[in-house]
């Protein structure tokens, strides 16, 4: 019994590993700091179930695109899947990206 949980759990871990390879999690910055005009994939949202509720229902989730519009003072304004998000720094911090081009066709 303990054997098969232990198999699973290799399973489990090697899934994640190489879904974090996949999306770049080595190479990862905060939402806040893209310039604006940059490109990133959403890797992963630190944060608990309410942040990341609260961005998945305006598009904000791993794995979608996420193209900076505002980032000078104030609030964080970017584009996700053609909408206009905006939120505050603290949580666009929370939001870990990997920066991308335009060489990708994104």
């Amino acid at each position: 019994m303990i054997a098969k949980r232990g198999e699973q759990l290799v399973a489990v871990e090697r899934d994640f590993e190489e879904k974090r390879n996949f999306l770049g999690a080595s190479a990862t910055s905060g939402l806040s700091q893209l310039k604006p005009g940059e490109q990133g994939i959403v890797v992963a949202v630190k944060g608990g179930s309410g942040l990341r509720q609260k961005l998945s229902l305006r598009g904000i989730s791993p794995g979608s695109v996420v193209r900076m519009i505002w980032a000078s003072r104030g609030p964080i304004v970017v584009d996700v899947d053609r909408s206009t998000v905006c939120m505050g720094r603290g949580m666009a911090q929370k939001v870990r990206v990997r920066r991308v081009g335009n060489e990708e066709g994104l």
